[in-house]
C-alpha cells in the first residue's frame, strides 16, 4: 500500500480526524464553523494523496487537484481555489494565491493530541518524509543544529520533530490567517500582510473559469514530459545548424559563409565542403 493511502486511511491525513481538527482551528482562527461548502471542501481537499507514492515529492505536490476539481465542478472556480489553496506548492504552480483553507490546514496538526498523531505518523512512515522536509527548510535557514536533528534514535527524531513541527505550524497558521481576520488600510497596503500572501510565479488567476484552471493544471502535470522534449530538439537542432555551417565553410577565406563574418566573406568563393 502506498504511503498517500496508508496517509488517508490511518495516518496524518486520517479521512475522518484531519478534516475534524481543520474545522476545529477553523473556528479558533476565524472565530466562526466553516459553512456547508467550506465543510466539503474540508472534507476531500486532501483526497488526491490516495494513490499517491510520495507525500510532497512529484507526486505529492499535485495532491490538492483531485479536492479542488470536485469543489470546482459543483461551486465553481472560487471554490477551485478554496481547496486547491491550501497547499503553498500546489497555489504557486496554479498561479494563484494561498486560502482561507491553508492556515486552518496548518493548525490541524497543532491541534491533534501529540500522543495521537505521532502514533498515526509512526504507523504509516511518512513522518520520515516530513522530517527530511524539516531538515532542507532549517539548513536553508541556516540552521544546522537543533534538538530534533541532534536526535539519534528514530524514536526520538519522531518525537522532538513533532513537537517542534507543532510550535512552527502553530506560528505560522497564524500569519497565513491574518489577511483574512484584520481589516485592510483603506489606502496603503500592509506590507507584512503582503510577504505573508507570497504572491504566486507566474500569470494570475484572476478571471479565470473552472476550465481555465484545470487547464492551467494538465500544462503543470504535463511540464515534465515537455521540458524533456525541448530538450531533445534543441540538441538535435544545434547537431543540424552545426553540419549546415560546416557543409557551407568558404575555401577562401575560411569563414562559414557569412554567417560570422559577413563583411569580410567571398561568398563568390563559397562551395560545400568537400
Amino acid at each position: 500500500m502506498r504511503v498517500g493511502t496508508k496517509s488517508l486511511l490511518f495516518g496524518a491525513h486520517q479521512f475522518v480526524l484531519h478534516p475534524l481538527y481543520v474545522a476545529l482551528s477553523w473556528r479558533e482562527l476565524y472565530g466562526e464553523w466553516p459553512g456547508v461548502r467550506e465543510s466539503l471542501a474540508i472534507a476531500v481537499h486532501d483526497w488526491g494523496y490516495f494513490g499517491c507514492p510520495d507525500m510532497d515529492g512529484e507526486h505529492g505536490k499535485f495532491h490538492p487537484g483531485l479536492g479542488a476539481r470536485i469543489m470546482g465542478s459543483i461551486f465553481g472556480s472560487d471554490y477551485y481555489s478554496l481547496s486547491a489553496g491550501h497547499s503553498r506548492t500546489y497555489s504557486e504552480m496554479m498561479g494563484i494565491k494561498q486560502s482561507k483553507l491553508a492556515a486552518p490546514d496548518k493548525l490541524a496538526m497543532a491541534k491533534c493530541p501529540a500522543w495521537l498523531y505521532d502514533t498515526l505518523v509512526a504507523l504509516t512512515g511518512e513522518w520520515e518524509e516530513y522530517y527530511e522536509a524539516a531538515c532542507e527548510y532549517m539548513a536553508e535557514a541556516g540552521v544546522s543544529h537543533t534538538s530534533f536533528m541532534m536526535a539519534k534514535m528514530p524514536g526520538a527524531r519522531l518525537t522532538e520533530w513533532a513537537a517542534w513541527c507543532r510550535c512552527h505550524l502553530r506560528r505560522q497558521a497564524h500569519e497565513l490567517a491574518r489577511p483574512y481576520t484584520t481589516p485592510k488600510p483603506p489606502c496603503s497596503p500592509d506590507p507584512e500582510t503582503t510577504t505573508l500572501l507570497r504572491p504566486a510565479q507566474g500569470p494570475s488567476s484572476v478571471g479565470l473559469s473552472f476550465h481555465g484552471l484545470l487547464e492551467r493544471e494538465m500544462v503543470h502535470k504535463s511540464s515534465a514530459a515537455a521540458e524533456a522534449e525541448r530538450v531533445e530538439i534543441y540538441a538535435d537542432g544545434r547537431h543540424a545548424r552545426h553540419a549546415k555551417a560546416q557543409a557551407t565553410r568558404c575555401h577562401s577565406c575560411k569563414c562559414s559563409g557569412g554567417g560570422d563574418h559577413p563583411e569580410t566573406c567571398c561568398r563568390q568563393h563559397a562551395k560545400p565542403a568537400s
